[in-house]
């Protein structure tokens, strides 16, 4: 059962200057605010299906969100992490096509969503609106065949500290010893590495070992940055 409360203010959303609304006029965030919906989902619970049809966008406005699709084994593949001020499912409200992912809280989240209707009267108001959410999916299909490319060019190790270093760069603040807690199921890693969750749970192991990175229950804490970057091959 979905948990509703009081829903935040676009005009005092602490998100709205990450996001693609930023660019609304008071009177347009009145009214978004007015009457969109908003919604607390509880860890694990699914947001929408993939296979179902899309009735507006999803803004998300606290918590985490895991977009992913399942394989022919049954296995989750996660697409991508949805972090606060994002906003997901474009591509299927665009195209008017069924959603080809499914949405999931993966810790409990703030999600805002605006139907159909609105977001098309936004979108002949602000065509500027339509150009960056354009962007924004031209960069999500350039993430998309880096991480294909990465599944085929490097070794596990190395996509490891490449995930956990987008996640420190894209979720979580530096603490003041400098180093950061990444909380994440081994399952979730596993699947953004795109790999099997016994042999991320043992690379994992190799960097504990080498002093690399921390693990406390489903905490890992990065305590050499540039000796991950280093493994992960990418520009620091």
């Amino acid at each position: 059962m979905q948990k509703r409360f009081e829903k935040p203010r676009c005009g005092e959303c602490k998100v709205r200057f990450l996001n693609y609304f930023n660019m609304l006029s008071p009177e347009d965030l009145l009214e978004l605010s007015v009457e969109k919906t908003s919604i607390l989902y509880s860890k694990g619970q699914n947001i929408y299906y993939e296979g179902s049809y899309p009735n507006g966008l999803y803004c998300l406005n606290s918590g985490r969100v895991k977009i992913f699709r399942n394989g022919t084994d049954g296995r989750e593949q996660i697409v991508r992490v949805v972090s606060p001020g994002d906003v997901f499912g474009i591509k299927s409200l665009i195209e008017g096509k069924k959603y080809s992912t499914t949405a999931c809280a993966i810790e409990d989240s703030v999600v805002c969503f605006i139907n159909n209707r609105r977001m098309f009267h936004l979108f002949m108001k602000y065509p500027n609106l339509t150009n960056q959410l354009l962007v924004k999916l031209s960069r999500m299909l350039e993430e998309a065949e880096q991480k294909m490319t990465s599944i085929a060019l490097k070794s596990v190790k190395e996509r490891v500290a490449e995930t956990l270093l987008h996640i420190y760069n894209t979720f979580f603040q530096a603490e003041p010893n400098g180093s950061r807690d990444i909380k994440i199921s081994r399952e979730d890693l596993a699947s953004l590495v795109g790999s099997a969750t016994e042999t991320v749970i043992r690379v994992l192991s190799e960097l504990k070992d080498e002093n690399i990175i921390e693990i406390e229950c489903r905490t890992i804490r990065i305590l050499d940055l540039k000796t991950l970057t280093r493994i992960a091959r990418v520009q620091e």
